[in-house]
């Protein structure tokens, strides 16, 4: 692993305070509350939060001329600034500004710090191995916030000391199987040995998630493609893409959930429920019909409150899927700009990419956007979900290369 120099240094730890430390402080102390929502007063976690937040929000403007310097005048960031810009917005349509407008200065403030951290200067003499080092270090640094992230959650909320021990969930699968994507493209395509390669997979195995094992195969599967049969990739990603959704917004496919039950051990039911999403997405959906623009970023909670306080759920949760948060933020708007910015990294791969490595960064690419069909993320209201950033990271590693052909 590359040694990051000082000033990524400080932003890293920086990303590991704000992910870890509000949950170090809230198993300290004991505090149970996890949400203002339902008793109306901020827990012990809120606040820490708040602190965080203005620690970062200090280290930004410590770095403001770096940021303009790096991000204002390159057009790779324009799904970020329109991302953000649609956040800030919603706070206007929000019937909880305040926190809308926190959450979306969260996403913005996580977004930048990530940026200075995982983006070092590359060596323009080899820069295709610099910056696979970079993206190396990310997926290396994400897993291990993500596993720790999960960790604490875990205990701060578990009376059980014994409950301190990595839990299962998409969150920690997700991010672990982005990694294992890259480690295991490194090791195939570029010859990469890695410890990380026998050590992903572990963890992984343990977090197992359904979704996040037919994403990390049908990823695979793009970029083997992509190296032997071109003219079906594209056939492949539409289909693949084509499916997934149907299944999960129109029809359930039958011999899907078939496929999925004998490969899980999962009861057809369960699989065809998706572990309540449906219940929660019909509900949110039936709820969309009262807001003409949207109901603003960060608010799939509180508009469910009153099914909750009903009893109609057992328990408040976010709607689990990046699509259905951002109709929450600003309906067709809020979709139309999150499938921008998955096609327009997608393309601008191969351009800033040498061909094999855009092979990688489409395969990630296509990774997330399944991902976020069945999990919070980059456009959910959860902006501490850690992969939200992968979007800077990815695209500051393509702002200074050209193309390279083979």
């Amino acid at each position: 692993m590359v040694v990051q120099n000082q000033r990524n240094s400080v932003a890293i730890k920086l990303l590991y305070i704000f992910f870890l430390l509000p949950f170090i402080i809230n198993y300290i102390i004991g505090d149970k509350s996890s949400s203002h929502i339902i008793s109306g007063a901020f827990s012990v976690r809120n606040y820490s939060e708040i602190l965080c937040f203005m620690i970062l929000s200090l280290y930004i403007i410590s770095k403001r001329k770096y940021l303009f310097d790096n991000l204002i005048d390159h057009d790779l960031f324009k799904p970020f600034f329109y991302v953000s810009i649609l956040y800030l917005a919603s706070t206007i349509w929000s019937e909880y500004r305040l926190i809308t407008l926190f959450r979306s200065l969260e996403f913005v403030i996580i977004s930048l710090v990530a940026f200075i951290a995982f983006n070092n200067k590359v060596n323009t003499e080899n820069f295709d191995y610099d910056r696979m080092i970079i993206i190396r270090n990310y997926v290396v640094h994400l897993s291990i916030i993500g596993i720790l992230y999960g960790f604490f959650h875990k205990a701060s909320y578990s009376d059980n000391f014994l409950a301190l021990h990595l839990p299962k969930g998409n969150l920690i699968a997700n991010i672990l199987g982005g990694g294992l994507i890259v480690f295991i493209y490194s090791y195939f395509v570029e010859k990469h040995k890695s410890f990380y390669l026998i050590i992903i997979p572990i963890f992984f195995y343990i977090s197992f998630s359904l979704s996040a094992f037919v994403n990390i195969f049908s990823s695979l599967i793009y970029i083997y493609l992509s190296f032997k049969f071109k003219k079906l990739k594209n056939f492949f990603i539409f289909f693949i893409l084509s499916i997934t959704a149907s299944h999960f917004f129109f029809l359930q496919l039958d011999f899907i959930n078939q496929l999925l039950s004998t490969i899980s051990s999962r009861s057809i039911s369960d699989l065809q429920n998706l572990t309540g999403r449906t219940h929660i997405w019909a509900l949110t959906f039936m709820e969309m019909k009262n807001y003409i623009i949207g109901a603003g970023f960060a608010t799939d909670l509180f508009i469910l409150k009153d099914q909750y306080l009903d009893n109609v759920i057992s328990t408040l949760s976010s709607a689990h899927s990046i699509y259905v948060e951002t109709y929450i933020t600003a309906k067709w708007v809020g979709i139309f700009i999150l499938i921008y910015s998955f096609y327009f990294w997608f393309k601008k791969s191969q351009i800033h990419f040498n061909v094999k490595q855009s092979y990688l960064i489409q395969g990630l690419v296509l990774y997330f956007a399944l991902c976020g069909f069945t999990n919070s993320g980059f456009g959910g209201s959860v902006v501490s979900h850690p992969y939200t950033y992968f979007w800077m990271v990815i695209a500051g590693n393509l702002r200074i290369v050209n193309k390279k052909n083979e």
